[in-house]
């Protein structure tokens, strides 16, 4: 946190409010969100099945109200945001598939972000699913699978598919598996670009993060956002700042408007490379790395589901910036506590073994 501040000096602009708000959204995030709800869960004791049957329950509601939103927008033209007033924002028009039908987006202002809780309680609730009858299993299964197909969010379902790959790569044979991951990916390449279908629901969004020759062509896109990060990077390895790619971008006619055109980095991660430089994203980066390699290499149900959330979140966040979302900032916690507590009972276990 403190490098980000220091290097506000380094990229010499004036130190306006957008730098102090930059500042804070992700002060707030990792003191509260992380450090100040883990706290909260190893004061108060709560168990993981208890946080599991949370889980559950709150995916199942999310599930139902997607699918009757998709109902809703389809029929009478509403969403959930004109029943519910839950913000005070302006969304922005909602998505569409082929042939008109309107795309649900759950209590959000998008679809993918709704994909992000998703990606957060499933993998949670799946060690209260254990436990349950194989019916009760099969109507989530059911409802969720629904539910995500209708939000049809791309990057959910290649972050799953990752975070799966990379877990069994870890446990079992890698090699096996990364041949047919890539593979895969070559088989999706091949048929997002031959099938008009897929190239329409999701096949342009792969060929256009490849199109890197238009990265200056497409204003506001990823592309757009990641080319401008690379070349911040570039002129500043050891970062700019909290804030400052927030401020600048608002500024007309500075150097980081005429790249990403008045948008952000539209990523948590190309945000804190920016902010923190090179050090700053590998310290951050090599600590979330070491974290998953536990929890895969663990024994533990509770360390697997926490394993798929986190990957699955830190895949997404590659594509969305909202550091003040709670998902990935809650995971990283109970991880942490899942990790710890296995580290206790093994230790526990070892001194009972050296009394016997």
């Amino acid at each position: 946190m403190g490098w980000g501040i220091v290097a506000w000096l380094i990229y010499p602009v004036p130190i306006d409010l957008d730098r102090f708000q930059g500042l804070a959204q992700w002060s707030a995030s990792i003191l509260i969100l992380w450090i100040g709800v883990r706290r909260w869960i190893a004061v108060s004791e709560i168990s993981f099945l208890e946080i599991s049957k949370a889980a559950w329950l709150g995916s199942v509601t999310l599930s139902v109200f997607v699918i009757l939103e998709f109902v809703l927008a389809n029929t009478a033209g509403m969403y959930l945001s004109d029943i519910f007033p839950f913000s005070i924002d302006k969304f922005p028009e909602a998505d569409v598939f082929m042939a008109g039908i309107a795309r649900p987006r759950g209590f959000a202002a998008e679809a993918g972000f709704s994909a992000m809780v998703f990606e957060a309680l499933i993998p949670l609730a799946l060690f209260y699913l254990g436990q349950a009858s194989g019916p009760s299993r099969l109507i989530y299964g059911g409802l969720c699978f629904v539910a995500l197909v209708l939000l049809y969010s791309t990057t959910f379902f290649l972050a799953a598919a990752l975070t799966v790959a990379l877990l069994q790569m870890i446990r079992m044979n890698y090699r096996k598996i990364a041949g047919a991951l890539a593979v895969g990916m070559i088989l999706a390449y091949i048929i997002a670009g031959n099938s008009t279908f897929f190239f329409n629901a999701s096949g342009y969004k792969i060929f256009e993060f490849f199109d890197a020759l238009n990265y200056s062509a497409a204003q506001g896109s990823r592309q757009e956002a990641l080319a401008a990060a690379f070349s911040l990077l570039k002129g500043h390895p050891f970062g700019i700042g909290w804030g400052t790619v927030l401020q600048e971008a608002k500024t007309y006619g500075t150097p980081i408007d005429e790249m990403i055109g008045g948008t952000g980095l539209i990523s948590l991660w190309l945000e804190l490379a920016i902010a923190t430089g090179i050090i700053g994203l590998l310290v951050f980066g090599t600590f979330v790395w070491k974290l998953l390699l536990g929890l895969a290499r663990s024994t533990s149900r509770e360390a697997h589901c926490c394993f798929l959330a986190l990957g699955m979140l830190t895949i997404h966040h590659i594509g969305v910036y909202e550091v003040w979302f709670p998902m990935f900032w809650f995971i990283l916690g109970l991880s942490q506590l899942v990790l710890k507590e296995e580290r206790i009972i093994r230790h526990q276990n070892a001194i009972a073994l050296s009394e016997v």
